[in-house]
């Protein structure tokens, strides 16, 4: 049966089309050498692809991450070198300094110079790149370091946060590329060494009329936390107490994060004991710059009727007083320093005020000054001028008249007190009500009308100042310090500490017992003396001598000023802070005011900060490779990820020439033969 044209025609046109498809896919996958390139073309292998598509893109923002890390170490580590080029040359002309060749209008001209320093060491914490800044934690929007007053500035301000800014440089990694620049311009630990390395400070015997002694506790020489330092401070004052001619005293020095103060006292154990902490007036605290010293070296220390007398003359505010004289007892001291505390006391004994006598062993001279709480303007002492009377400066060391101060200077050098490195200002620190003049007059206590005191107790439990508690004494008297009345003070210290331990225990009904206390008398210096008994517990204490007419009167009697006395354990003055800035300020300091042993310190401190810059910079040059290595682990990524697109993505490239080859030459047999097997006509149709 002959088929229709039309059918023939149909299927013709059919079997054309599909061969035209299959022509333009071979000429598709020829032209773009890939496989798949609709999702018809393979579902499953596409699916694949756009996954590895987003696998690139992500190493793509790897790689940029990696490139801005790069860039914020490489100026990260560009201020570091300079910061610590800077100190280096900043040490090599503070040795300069510190060194006999300098003179002190020199030390003077370089306070400019290290101010400079502080503005170049500020530029190179707020360095920026690209508009942010690497030195403040994640802040990097905020300038990192101001100065306190911009006109007069006394130290830097950290802006940032303790979050240093980070890069992703891969999905489970995080690479820190900024800095918390606090932990750069400031150190957790501290080196102590012959520069800073002893804490001056004076037992008052609890034995009856011995003599206080000045004691040198030496820290040994490490690098240390602030937990560290308190240990090995505690350990030095115990072993000075006990191996140095002290009173056997042990102590409590802590470092209390909280308020970032160290404290330091004597635990309280033995009875009548205090102690001052000599911070700015001890042997090693510093001595003033312009102390009153031997004109020659003093070996010979036997003091004879001859040699044991000298007049002195104050100036408190209204030019120089009458003369006040001193007498020397006469006996072969053993050593300069026994001779310089029997000067020293018997200046006091004269004296309204306080003056620091020591001796020098290395130069073998004297110095006298005030003491650093004293409120004297200056002092001229007549080792010459009154030859009837004056003969102690032979003995002394001194060949004429002197007047302190020489130059109008009354500041005193850091010496090598470890006192500024803790917080503690120039300033005696006593762990103890102390009376504030001398007592000598008989007292007497009768009932109502001096027989009572009021206090405050902080015993440390959360609930603060509580109070008023009244201790009340009995009558008694009259109380002399000889005791030949028949009674003493000491037996009056006593009454005076059972009496506020029973208004202590009396406060607290419903508590196991109050405070104990400890009142004595210090014979040496004629003063009455409160303080806490054993460990203690006592946060602080207050004393109203104004509290009640009785309470006044018995203030004054005792020898306490009329106002409150407060008492806490003696803590830092300050937060300690250990860094370049701090440094660099100091330094000002001990330049303007001519301190050869404030700049020998300063050279220990430069050393620790350019080992601690140091630190950072090999941190940094770790990161610089650790961020190299994952260049190289990207590059291997992305090119294992390409590989394994291509191979489900991309054609083989002969085979699709050879495969379009075919398609084509089937398509053009395909129209020969269809147009000479169809000759359709009109006809064909009707």
């Amino acid at each position: 049966m002959r088929a229709p044209n039309l059918s023939n025609y149909t299927t013709a046109t059919y079997r054309l089309g599909n061969l035209t498809s299959n022509l333009q896919d071979a000429n598709r996958v020829v032209s773009t050498q890939k496989r798949i390139n609709f999702l018809s073309d393979d579902p499953i292998g596409m699916s694949q692809v756009l996954g590895m598509r987003t696998n690139l893109k992500g190493i793509e923002q790897f790689n940029k991450n990696i490139e801005m890390g790069k860039t914020w170490l490489d100026g990260g580590e560009a201020a570091l070198k300079s910061i610590n080029e800077d100190l280096d040359d900043l040490r090599t002309r503070t040795q300069y300094m510190g060194s006999e060749a300098a003179n002190k209008d020199q030390r003077a001209a370089m306070v400019a110079h290290v101010d400079n320093v502080i503005k170049q060491m500020m530029a190179y914490g707020n360095t920026q790149v690209v508009g942010n800044y690497i030195f403040s934690g994640t802040k990097t929007s905020e300038v990192p370091f101001t100065f306190d007053d911009d006109l007069n500035p006394t130290k830097v301000v950290y802006n940032g946060d303790a979050n240093p800014f980070a890069v992703k440089t891969s999905e489970s990694f995080d690479l820190e590329v900024g800095r918390n620049g606090e932990k750069i311009f400031s150190e957790e630990s501290i080196t102590i060494d012959s520069s800073n390395n002893k804490i001056d400070f004076r037992e008052f015997s609890p034995e009856y009329y011995q003599n206080s002694k000045e004691l040198t506790a030496e820290i040994a020489d490490g690098t240390y936390t602030k937990d560290e330092l308190a240990e090995a401070i505690e350990i030095a004052m115990d072993h000075a107490s006990t191996s140095k001619e002290g009173y056997g005293l042990a102590y409590d020095v802590k470092f209390d994060a909280g308020s970032g103060k160290f404290s330091i006292q004597d635990d309280g154990s033995k009875k009548g004991a205090h102690v001052e902490l000599l911070f700015g007036s001890g042997t090693h605290s510093g001595l003033s710059t312009d102390s009153v010293e031997s004109d020659v070296a003093v070996t010979n220390l036997n003091v004879t009727e001859d040699n044991n007398t000298f007049q002195f003359r104050e100036n408190t505010g209204a030019g120089l007083g009458s003369p006040l004289t001193v007498v020397i007892p006469a006996r072969e001291y053993g050593s300069g320093e026994e001779l310089a505390q029997r000067v020293q006391y018997e200046m006091n004994q004269v004296s309204s005020s306080e003056y620091e006598v020591s001796y020098n062993e290395l130069t073998n001279k004297f110095s006298i000054r005030t003491g650093s709480g004293s409120d004297i303007q200056g002092f001229q002492v007549n080792w010459t001028s009154e030859p009837n009377l004056n003969t102690a400066g032979s003995a002394l060391g001194f060949n004429k008249d002197d007047f302190y101060p020489l130059h109008g200077d009354l500041s005193h050098g850091v010496g090598t007190s470890i006192a500024a490195d803790i917080g503690f200002d120039t300033v005696d620190v006593r762990d103890a009500i102390v009376g504030d003049s001398k007592v000598a007059a008989p007292i007497t206590i009768a009932g109502g009308v001096n027989d009572e005191i009021r206090f405050y107790e902080d015993s440390g439990d959360g609930y603060g100042l509580q109070g008023p508690i009244t201790a009340t004494l009995p009558p008694g008297g009259p109380y002399s310090e000889t005791g030949l009345s028949p009674i003493s003070y000491d037996d009056l210290a006593n009454e005076i500490e059972a009496a506020m331990e029973k208004g202590s225990e009396d406060y607290y009904p419903d508590a196991s017992g109050g405070i104990d206390y400890e009142v004595s008398f210090d014979h040496d210096k004629k003063v009455f003396v409160i303080q806490e008994e054993g460990s203690p517990q006592l946060k602080e204490i207050q004393i109203d001598w104004n509290g009640s007419g009785a309470a006044k009167a018995l203030g004054e009697d005792l020898g306490f000023a009329p106002e409150t006395d407060v008492h806490t354990p003696p803590t830092s003055d300050t937060e300690p802070e250990w860094g370049i800035f701090n440094t660099l300020f100091d330094l000002k300091g001990y330049l303007a005011s001519n301190d050869v042993e404030g700049l020998n310190r300063t050279l220990t401190r430069l050393d620790s900060h350019m080992a601690h810059v140091e630190s950072f910079l090999t941190n940094t040059g770790l990161k610089q490779n650790n961020l190299q290595v994952r260049v190289n682990v990207m590059a291997e990524a992305e090119l294992s990820v390409n590989n394994r697109r291509s191979s489900i993505e991309d054609a083989d490239i002969v085979k699709s020439a050879m495969d379009l080859k075919a398609i084509q030459t089937a398509y053009e047999a395909a129209l020969s033969s269809t147009s000479k097997i169809m000759k359709i006509s009109l006809v064909d149709y009707m």
